[in-house]
């Protein structure tokens, strides 16, 4: 079987008082990503995580990764057990990469919804974000874009989105990239799916960005 792998893929994973979450749902995408790009054999998540994170917070560069500020020598030495780490899993056929980063969410002042001005295809979680740069220039500096296709909502550019509507909180049914948070909030049912029209959106009540490190109502926005 060819294997077809123009970029590394990325899972971004949230670790919280020391707690890594949600691996399974990171597993899973990652499994699904591996095989669709012909990639065979099992690539385990959690020792390699685990493993690097001890070595980042005593003050060591990860096993899998290289060097670069996202993890310099001494940027996990002496962190406390609160607070919430962002790490990036970098891969392909193996891991090639582990970053860690203490997080700091993006700031945003308002959202605004804008349309594609080319057909996008983000099924997969790559590294390589290229394909966004069109969209991001749609918007002014500070303002979250939220992705259309001929008019329905897809995603944020770095988050999946949901819509508190009369009371309920609706998602996009056809997303960019199916989110970890995403998936978790549609099997408790949290969020349900579905056909999400631009026009609507000043009849939601909030608006939320959702992702691994975001959890629902934790980051929202007003239009602007």
């Amino acid at each position: 079987m060819s294997i077809k792998s123009p970029s590394l893929l990325v899972e971004s994973i949230c670790i919280r008082d020391g707690r890594v979450l949600a691996l399974e749902y990171h597993q899973e995408r990652l499994d699904r990503s591996r095989r669709e790009l012909g990639f065979s054999g099992a690539l385990p998540l959690a020792p390699a995580v685990q493993e690097a994170y001890r070595s980042w917070q005593a003050g060591e560069h990860p096993p899998a990764g290289g060097s670069d500020d996202r993890h310099p020598g001494n940027a996990g030495a002496g962190l406390a057990a609160g607070g919430v780490v962002k790490c990036r899993v970098l891969y392909d056929r193996s891991i090639q990469e582990i970053e860690f980063e203490v997080y700091k969410p993006r700031k945003f002042t308002a959202c605004r919804p804008v349309e594609s001005p080319y057909p996008l295809d983000y099924h997969l979680k790559y590294r390589d974000r290229s394909c966004f740069e069109g969209v991001n220039e749609l918007v002014p500096p500070g303002i979250c874009p939220l992705i259309c296709r001929h008019g329905w909502l897809t995603d944020a550019l770095h988050a999946n989105i949901a819509l508190l509507v009369k009371g309920e909180w609706l998602t996009p049914e056809t997303p960019l990239l199916g989110g970890t948070m995403r998936r978790r909030l549609l099997e408790q049912k949290k969020i349900r799916p579905a056909a999400l029209r631009r026009e609507w959106l000043p009849l939601a009540e909030r608006i939320s960005l959702i992702n691994a490190l975001n959890p629902l109502d934790a980051q929202v926005l007003p239009l602007g």
